[in-house]
């Protein structure tokens, strides 16, 4: 017999034969003995292996030979093309725990470059990852809707793009407040109230000598109409609050106003302001501010109680309406009229205009000297059985008495 290199090789087909070795087989209904050689053909082979199966379907073995398996593979109308699992659930990397070199990962790779994976971290981090190797970030979307979501990794611009809405019903931060409890926000819209809600504190912070003032904003459309912010440069304005009118919504105008009547002063005051007024520690200056009623203008109009324990200076007029002006060791300075509605003043009063009263001016007694200072003075006063309404008034040069203008007995 020749050596079997020497023979010339051949396309086979399904009718050729090949030598076998029949074995005996005690199962068999006629065994046979003495294992003789025979001839088969390479279809009976076929047939004995079960090869006949689906087109692009990857065979599996079986203990019968082999079957279809779940993988096929095929070629999309776009003409992409895909591998498919049918009927299955799950698509398992197992990997022994005992090795640790390498992460197991599902990975895309072109022209045998690798670009994005999805694995987990076996060698102590526990972690699943997403990892893009182009540094091209990732994107999340949907049908029509694609990007919905994009996650930049290009340095420079590294951060998360919500396209549309970002619905979270509530954020814990995982730390306590000043006051050791937790922080959250959440969303309100319960049909009364729609916005965010931010459970025990609410803070606006900077770092230090950054641009820009701590603020907060409104804005309606595109336009910036309002705000709050603290001043932190060397125009010095302190807490600032500010309306702009709309370009397109007349109803947004300069106005800052109290919603309902509330009690505004210093929580540390020891002597609390009287119910829905203003307390003051310091001074009031009132110029140039937009009457929204009465008759005059650029004035400070109260229509709640107003106390102060400072001064209060107006440039214009001070219009009082059904309430008090309080002022303890302070003044009140106008360079226009005080109007008073039934209400009263208690204090010292200086004005260069009118003092006018809707009720009537009271008057009590002083211990001050007669002077230039206190020329057309008015006091009253009781000794006795007496009563007396004094006027300071000019008798000489530069002398000054008070002169009695009436006096009642009983």
């Amino acid at each position: 017999m020749a050596i079997i290199y020497s023979y010339p090789t051949v396309e086979p087909k399904l009718i050729d034969k090949i030598l076998i070795t029949q074995s005996y087989n005690v199962d068999d209904e006629e065994p046979i003995e003495g294992n003789p050689t025979k001839s088969v053909k390479i279809s009976s082979i076929g047939q004995l292996l079960g090869t006949t199966g689906t087109a692009n379907t990857i065979p599996m073995f079986s203990t019968t030979g082999f079957k279809d398996s779940p993988i096929s593979s095929a070629i999309t109308v776009a003409g992409t093309n895909i591998i498919k699992a049918s009927n299955v659930d799950r698509f398992v990397i197992d990997k022994p725990s005992g090795v640790t070199a390498g992460d197991p990962e599902y990975l895309i790779s072109q022209d045998d470059v690798w670009k994005a994976s999805f694995g987990w971290d076996d060698d102590g981090g526990g972690f699943g990852y997403l990892y893009n190797w182009s540094g091209g970030g990732w994107r999340f979307g949907a049908a029509g809707n694609n990007p919905a979501m994009t996650i930049s990794t290009v340095a420079g611009s590294e951060g998360v793009t919500i396209e549309n809405e970002l619905a979270v019903p509530k954020i814990n931060f995982g730390f306590n407040t000043y006051y050791g409890r937790d922080m959250t926000i959440s969303g309100i819209g319960d049909g009364t109230f729609d916005g965010i809600q931010v459970t025990n504190e609410f803070v606006i912070a900077k770092e230090v000598n950054a641009t820009g003032d701590l603020a907060m904003y409104f804005k309606y459309g595109n336009e910036r109409v309002g705000g709050i912010y603290l001043d932190d440069d060397a125009s010095q304005q302190g807490l600032a609050f500010y309306v702009q009118e709309s370009a397109t919504n007349a109803n947004i105008v300069k106005k800052i106003s109290l919603r309902e009547p509330v009690t505004i002063g210093s929580a540390l005051a020891s002597t609390l302001p009287p119910a829905n007024g203003l307390a003051v520690q310091g001074g009031i200056t009132a110029a140039s501010i937009s009457a929204t009623n009465g008759t005059f203008t650029n004035q400070l109009q109260v229509e709640g109680g107003l106390y102060l324990e400072g001064l209060l200076n107006s440039q214009d007029g001070i219009t009082v309406s059904q309430s008090n002006i309080t002022i303890n060791d302070g003044n009140l300075v106008t360079n226009g009229n005080v109007l008073g509605v039934n209400g009263d003043f208690s204090g010292s009063l200086s004005a260069t205009g009118d003092l006018v009263s809707g009720s009537g001016v009271q008057m009590g007694d002083t211990a001050s000297a007669a002077s230039s200072t206190n020329a057309g003075m008015l006091k009253y006063r009781i000794s006795g059985n007496n009563s007396y309404v004094d006027m300071c008034m000019q008798t000489g040069a530069a002398t000054y008495a008070w002169i009695n203008i009436k006096q009642n007995n009983w």
